[in-house]
């Protein structure tokens, strides 16, 4: 990253921690065609879609709006996680000219988002490296993030010694540590299970 100032630092770090502590399976993309909505209503009607899927169907998302480099388009960028059932529409592959990279591309478009709104783009997030990279892509300007709700920040859990792999910092300031990737979480003293996306949904 270049240098950041405090306040886009403070920002990223909390998308850091939400991102790894919460389950994300898709990077989406949403852009608006001129004959549905201007930028105003293309604004407002998405995040009215996303806030009643969020409620209602239970997804997740952290996301910012860009404009895109050619023409300035608006559109939205999404880390998500949708549970299974819960995809409005149908998810269908579809081949396009790309104007950025000047050839056939092919991608995976929703039918439901792509009649309300023009144009979306559903890429599948499988591990970690993903999703750091697709929190980089959503974070690289000054636009506002924009959280779901039940997002966790932080989960608590007691810790094994065995699962610390190093100590930082000191009394004065506080420790913090370094855990193993599979570290065993703990509740009052009761084990819980192995670290995992649904061990974290689990716990407080």
């Amino acid at each position: 990253f270049e240098r950041l100032s405090r306040n886009r630092w403070e920002r990223y770090k909390r998308m850091i921690r939400r991102g790894y502590t919460n389950r994300w399976n898709f990077f989406c993309t949403y852009t608006y065609d001129s004959k549905k909505h201007t930028e105003e209503t293309f604004r407002r009607s998405l995040m009215n879609t996303l806030y009643h899927l969020s409620s209602r169907r239970d997804w997740r998302y952290i996301g910012a709006w860009e404009r895109g480099e050619l023409g300035e388009r608006l559109h939205f960028h999404a880390l998500t996680y949708i549970s299974e059932g819960q995809m409005p529409g149908e998810v269908e592959e579809h081949e396009d000219y790309s104007t950025k990279r000047h050839r056939r591309e092919k991608s995976i478009q929703n039918s439901f988002f792509n009649a309300r709104f023009g144009r979306s783009d559903f890429s599948k997030v499988d591990n970690a490296y993903e999703v750091g990279d697709s929190i980089k892509y959503i974070s690289k300007n000054d636009e506002k993030v924009v959280y779901s709700r039940g997002l966790k920040t932080y989960f608590v859990s007691d810790i094994l010694d065995e699962d610390i792999l190093c100590k930082m910092g000191d009394e004065e300031h506080g420790f913090k540590y370094i855990l193993a990737p599979n570290f065993t979480c703990m509740v009052d003293g009761e084990i819980m299970g192995t670290v995992s996306p649904k061990m974290i949904e689990k716990m407080p």
